[in-house]
């Protein structure tokens, strides 16, 4: 009988207690920001914001991700354009968000050969705004 009466209150709570789990994970989950068509550059006013440091790096393409807890995040493919074996820091790669704020991106960092190409996922932590674009600061280097 306790059994039997334990097994039925698990079957009735079963939903309760994983459909709650399922809803944290859904917000939780990562998804894709569309990327909206811009006729010109992002012109917000001067912030204290971070900006990239001078690197050898460029950014070839990404993707910007977001979840339900306003963390942000960037599916980003870079290039090392230097002759030689580099570490991209952080500091090295910006976000520019939708209220004109800036930041630096966290807890990166990662070895690039010479002339290669690497995708890295890179957190850029919450905010409660979106991602508008991702920037490097790109040394030219002698011809």
């Amino acid at each position: 009988m306790f059994l039997r009466v334990k097994f039925s209150m698990l079957v009735a709570l079963y939903p309760l207690l994983f459909g709650a789990v399922q809803a944290q994970d859904s917000v939780m989950m990562f998804s894709i920001e569309p990327r909206s068509v811009m006729m010109s550059p992002l012109n917000f006013p001067e912030t204290d914001g971070a900006t990239a440091d001078a690197s050898d790096f460029e950014i070839k393409d990404y993707l910007l991700l977001s979840n339900g807890l306003g963390e942000r995040r960037a599916v980003v493919t870079l290039i090392n354009t230097a002759t030689g074996q580099r570490i991209l820091e952080g500091r090295q790669i910006s976000a520019r968000f939708a209220n004109g704020d800036s930041r630096n991106a966290i807890g990166l960092s990662q070895k690039f050969s010479s002339q290669e190409h690497l995708t890295l996922n890179i957190n850029f932590g919450r905010h409660i705004y979106p991602i508008m674009s991702i920037s490097v600061q790109t040394v030219k280097q002698p011809n």
